[in-house]
């Protein structure tokens, strides 16, 4: 399927789109390759769930232990919801960028279907 009919279709709605989020994470890595904003709210996201998880395992030394493990859930909270933004931004980047459409279809990370 070309660009241009992924577009349409996409916002026909006649397709299911299926993002890998495990791979689409590496994606993040290379500069250049993702549009800024995305890349940035991913950086966010990720370093406020590494932020969390890492201040709920030294709470642990100093405060109940309740209050701890609250801190530590958030912060494993956080991780799905960054797994879940890494697969929404490389689909709002596919639907931008005809290149980077093409790279995430050839790669398999971007699996359409029919709806």
């Amino acid at each position: 399927m070309t660009y241009e009919e992924f577009v349409k279709n996409y916002q026909a709605g006649t397709i299911k789109v299926h993002v890998v989020r495990n791979a689409s994470g590496f994606l993040y890595e290379t500069p250049g390759l993702m549009p800024h904003h995305v890349r940035k709210r991913q950086a966010l996201i990720r370093t406020a769930t590494f932020g969390l998880m890492i201040l709920g395992l030294i709470l642990f030394f100093f405060v109940k232990w309740y209050i701890a493990a609250a801190v530590l859930f958030a912060g494993m909270f956080m991780a799905t919801r960054a797994t879940k933004a890494a697969g929404e931004g490389v689909l709002e980047a596919a639907r931008a960028d005809p290149r980077f459409y093409e790279l995430v279809t050839e790669k398999g990370i971007l699996r359409i279907e029919p709806a």
